[in-house]
């Protein structure tokens, strides 16, 4: 960046500080963005995971994939004649020749997992078959994380990925971030159901953040519903992608049901803009949205405090909880500055049970 640091255009599009340093920071976050973003593609393969560490392995559930892959495909870049040809290629579902393509594999990989299969199927019949296996292993591998999750066994794991995140060393922020709230709420339990709407990789991992018409996290108690939504963003950013989706997310579970439903909505930082946002939706009746909204936005700080209270007080009943998150929309309703009211929400977390 030696010719932008030379000119000294240090100018950004989203904040004020037009210094050398702010340019560096910046010029680095990409960087981060861009790293985050490779990985997300690898992880999409599933062919690529993590280990206890967080650092890149190839997916022990995979290896004879890989090998596969490592064995037939050429190193080397094609050379191209033409722009037809690249995209021929390119687009072709046919260019490469997968571990799951040959009956022959799929053989092996039934015989390795015990599953009876007919020879006799065609090979898109097998492929559902072993497709159909998988999923159910995935959902193995869910319930095995829920349980070893139950009565804070795993506590200092979540922290530690929480850590993690917050130090920026954490790969994939995004859907880390949302997975790990997702342990946290199936952790403090006495849930009916905590419903994580990630998709899960078949290493129990979490692949890619819930679709764009779901809550990141559905969690049904006995008397109420609470949706969870997480982000990564802030500032301007924060508002403009989580201003109207939360709402509308709360909006479609509300009209779904007669029960109380409520949103926590967690950040690393509540936005000004997105907190005003919520803060006014709570005190109005939009009737797009089922009504009054019930938003409660919580930091990541603060959310790691409530569950630590959750823990430390022995929270075992849900209708304290549904105490809790009526008294904060109570006093919602009774304030005309929202700042008050997010102060009194982060004075609450430590002594909420």
């Amino acid at each position: 960046y030696a010719e932008e640091i030379e000119n000294e255009n240090f100018k950004g599009r989203q904040d004020n500080d037009n210094t050398e340093q702010a340019l560096v920071e910046r010029k680095k976050s990409n960087q981060y963005d861009y790293a985050d973003a490779l990985i997300r593609y690898l992880r999409a393969t599933q062919l690529i995971s993590f280990d206890k560490n967080f650092r890149v392995i190839v997916s022990p559930a995979r290896i004879a994939e890989v090998d596969y892959i490592l064995e037939t495909v050429d190193r080397d870049a094609f050379v191209y004649a033409s722009e037809r040809d690249y995209k021929n290629y390119l687009f072709s579902p046919n260019s490469l020749s997968l571990f799951t393509d040959l009956k022959a594999n799929i053989y092996k990989r039934f015989n390795a997992i015990g599953v009876a299969y007919d020879k006799n199927l065609g090979i898109e019949e097998l492929k559902n078959l072993l497709e159909e296996e998988e999923i159910n292993r995935t959902k193995q591998k869910i319930k095995e994380t829920e349980t070893g999750l139950k009565h804070y066994k795993e506590f200092n794991d979540v922290e530690d990925v929480f850590s993690k995140i917050h130090d920026k060393i954490m790969p994939d922020p995004s859907l880390y971030l949302e997975w790990n709230v997702w342990r946290a709420m199936v952790m403090i339990n006495f849930a009916q159901r905590v419903q994580g709407n990630f998709k899960i990789a078949l290493d129990g991992l979490p692949l890619n953040t819930a679709g764009a018409r779901l809550p990141d996290i559905e969690v049904d108690y006995d008397g109420f519903k609470l949706i969870v939504e997480v982000t990564m963003s802030s500032g301007q950013k924060q508002y403009d992608m989580e201003g109207e989706p939360v709402p509308r997310h709360f909006g479609v579970i509300k009209n779904a049901t007669e029960l109380p439903v409520y949103c926590l909505f967690i950040a690393p930082k509540i936005s000004d803009g997105t907190l005003a946002h919520y803060f006014a939706l709570n005190q109005k009746a939009p009737k797009f949205y089922g009504g009054q909204t019930n938003i409660i936005p919580m930091s990541v700080q603060n959310f790691r405090t409530f569950i630590t209270t959750a823990r430390d007080r022995t929270f075992n009943n849900p209708n304290q909880l549904k105490s809790y998150l009526d008294n904060i929309l109570a006093a919602n309703r009774k304030l005309d500055d929202e700042s008050i009211w997010f102060s009194q929400i982060q004075g609450s977390v430590g002594s909420w049970l």
